[in-house]
């Protein structure tokens, strides 16, 4: 019998190194009774993300009703509810549909993200509009809905979140960068550029605070700092 002092595991095995982490192994004949399996138990979570993904379909389901019911309660007509409906739509369609088509997520939505920018400024362009909703309001929203998708990939499939948060990272910071934009150019800040700011400050305090220094030091090795 060999154990792996970093690993805490007991080989039986004519291996020099632990299959593990490569450390040298010793020779150990005493009673290790406690240490009852060769590896590390896997530990199998994808129930407890299954749960996890249900209950956020769930809220999503609940807030799109709600916010339909009060807008044609206020308004007796789909104001603004149908925009965010759609916002939440589009969300779990670009969500799920990297799971279906196998591709990567995080580089889906960074390319989703741009083309609904362009969309967006298309939009207002070919509508010669001239109050700037794509800038105050449509670009907002995008930004939200992105940073929203990357926090719902990061909540169910823990396991990669460092991938995620490197993606979400730099575009946190491009969510912040506009409200300084609308305040120089309008001298006026819209309540969607407010909540896209808390959005992506609140994001990026949660990579440091949760992710600790793993993300810190992923984040060095990345810039090469």
């Amino acid at each position: 019998m060999k154990h792996c002092d970093k690993c805490n595991v007991d080989v039986e095995s004519n291996l020099k190194n632990c299959p593990l982490c490569g450390a040298y192994l010793k020779i150990d004949d005493g009673d290790k009774t406690k240490n009852i399996h060769a590896y590390r138990e896997v530990v199998d979570n994808s129930k407890s993300r299954c749960i996890i993904l249900k209950l956020l379909i769930f809220a999503s389901v609940i807030a799109s009703v709600v916010c339909l019911i009060v807008d044609m309660t206020v308004n007796d007509t789909l104001v603004w509810s149908i925009h965010l409906v759609t916002a939440i739509v589009g969300a779990w369609l670009v969500f799920l549909r990297p799971i279906f088509f196998k591709k990567s997520l995080k580089h889906q939505l960074a390319l989703d993200m741009l083309v609904a920018i362009a969309i967006v400024f298309y939009a207002e362009y070919f509508a010669r509009s001239t109050n700037n909703w794509a800038f105050n309001l449509g670009l907002p929203i995008v930004f939200m809905s992105t940073l929203g998708v990357y926090a719902l990939a990061i909540i169910v499939d823990n396991k990669h979140w460092r991938d995620y948060a490197m993606t979400a990272t730099p575009i946190t910071i491009l969510a912040i960068i506009p409200l300084f934009i609308s305040l120089g150019l309008f001298h006026v800040i819209t309540w969607a550029w407010y909540v896209t700011t808390g959005l992506a400050v609140v994001m990026l305090l949660s990579f440091f605070i949760f992710g600790k220094q793993g993300y810190i030091a992923e984040l060095k090795m990345r810039l090469h700092f």
